[in-house]
This record gives C-alpha cells, sequence and structure tokens, in this order.
C-alpha cells in the first residue's frame, strides 16, 4: 500500500508547496514517522518562519474518517473540518433557537465540534491511520475532495502513519507506541457504579434503597463532589477540585 503526502508551509497569505513524497506502507511494516520542520521561508515578500506547516494526503472517493478523540457529530467526519482543541461542550451545540438563547445568556452554546476530549488521531475505511503528535493547535480539514489534510499552528509538524487490516490492528499499532490502559480494578466489574448527587444525607439514603432491593453497588460516583453554586443560568459545580465539606459530611481523608 502506498499512500502519497504533500507537504506545505503556510505563512500568512503565502503558501509554499513542497515536493510530493510517497511513503511506501508494507504489509510487514504498517508504520511510518514523519517529522517536518520548516525554517524562514522566503518568497512573494515573506522572509520569516511559517506561522502554521501543513500535511496533505490523498484519499479515496467515500472514504470514511473516524475518530478524532470523544466527537458529539456524526461518525463518520469526512467532508468537515475538526479543530483539535479542548472546549466546553455546549448547550445546544448549534440547534436553534436554544443555542442563540444560551449564548446571548452566557455565551456557552457551542458547536457541532466543541467537546471535552479531542484527538488528534483517525482511522478511516481505506485501513489508514493517522496520529498527530505535540500540543500545538491543529485543525483537520476533511472538505476537500480527494484530500484530507491537517494543519498545525507553529514550525514543525510530527505524525505517525498507520495501514494495517481493519481499525483493530491499526490501534493495536499505535498504542504500542503510545501505551495502553491497564485493565480496570476487578471491584469495578462486582457491581453498579452509582452516579448520585444530592448531598450525604440523599446519596445514604438512595444506596440505602438501592442496596434493599437487591442491587450490588461497587461504588458511587458524587457529580457535585465539589459543591453547586447558583448563577443566572441555574444550578452550576464549583470547579475548585476540592471536597464541599458542607455538602459532604463524612466523606474523604479527615
Amino acid at each position: 500500500m502506498k499512500v502519497r503526502y504533500r507537504l506545505l508551509a503556510v505563512v500568512l497569505l503565502a503558501v509554499v508547496l513542497l515536493p510530493v513524497v510517497v511513503l511506501p506502507l508494507t504489509s510487514g511494516e504498517n508504520r511510518a514517522a514523519v517529522d517536518l520542520t520548516v525554517g524562514t521561508v522566503t518568497g512573494a515578500g515573506v522572509d520569516r518562519p511559517p506561522d502554521a506547516v501543513a500535511l496533505a494526503s490523498q484519499r479515496g472517493r467515500g472514504e470514511r474518517f473516524h475518530g478524532f478523540g470523544e466527537q458529539f457529530a456524526p461518525f463518520d467526519l469526512a467532508g468537515r473540518r475538526v479543530p483539535i482543541v479542548v472546549r466546553e461542550q455546549g448547550i445546544g451545540r448549534g440547534r436553534q433557537s436554544l443555542t442563540t438563547m444560551v449564548d446571548l445568556v452566557s455565551g456557552q452554546g457551542g458547536a457541532w465540534d466543541t467537546t471535552y476530549a479531542p484527538m488528534p488521531f483517525y482511522v478511516t475505511s481505506a485501513d489508514r491511520g493517522f496520529a498527530l503528535s505535540g500540543s500545538r493547535y491543529s485543525i483537520f480539514d476533511l472538505s476537500q475532495d480527494g484530500l484530507a489534510v491537517v494543519q498545525t499552528w507553529g514550525t514543525r509538524q510530527q505524525a505517525e502513519l498507520y495501514t494495517g487490516r481493519g481499525p483493530a490492528e491499526i490501534l493495536a499499532a499505535h498504542t504500542a507506541a503510545t501505551g495502553r490502559m491497564g485493565a480496570l480494578p476487578a471491584w469495578t466489574r462486582d457491581g453498579a457504579v452509582l452516579g448520585l448527587q444530592g448531598g450525604t444525607a440523599k446519596v445514604r439514603r438512595t444506596v440505602e434503597r438501592m442496596a434493599a432491593a437487591g442491587t450490588k453497588i461497587s461504588a458511587v460516583w458524587l457529580q457535585d463532589w465539589s459543591g453547586r453554586r447558583t448563577t443566572s443560568f441555574g444550578d452550576r459545580l464549583w470547579w475548585t477540585w476540592q471536597l464541599d465539606r458542607e455538602r459532604y459530611p463524612g466523606w474523604g481523608p479527615s
């Protein structure tokens, strides 16, 4: 299998196209690395390092793109521009008139692409995978026919290219490099984990009723463990990451 990549350096309004690179990925070697660094770009009245670099690959007609971390969007993101930046998920996310109303009150309406946990990684229906390294802001542009473009703000772009016999093999190759999460402890599979809120008294009453009904419980997850506050937009959590001991007396270390 051969995947063609075009490397571009983007400087404000000037775009410099570098030569096409052909990277052969065979069944015996399903991973290749790309490390693109662009220094000062000269031409068109510009003599300075680029603001961004981009890597473009050819893609097949009808090729589907999946992944990009936690996305509350269609499973196939072909045809869209996917930004990789952590943001509040939002309320409404483009649905009207809810989104406009939320934006007017708090500016937190969000859009289809807002997510708490994006990742610069995808797999495609053509059994290809792509992972971007680093923490710089990037955008995956899948809106152009025949091309998949990833743009990174900075002078360097590092990426891993994968191929395999299906998504499982591609993910195995990717996590062999990044590491894999260990197995969850046995107690997580020994009963229900209840998501509760409302303070110690309410939580304990609910746990007692569930246990009396025969429910096997292994843990409780307290969404409001750090406390709640009332704003013009309703009840919200305190994002202090400290236990609210008035709301939850008797929890946590003494």
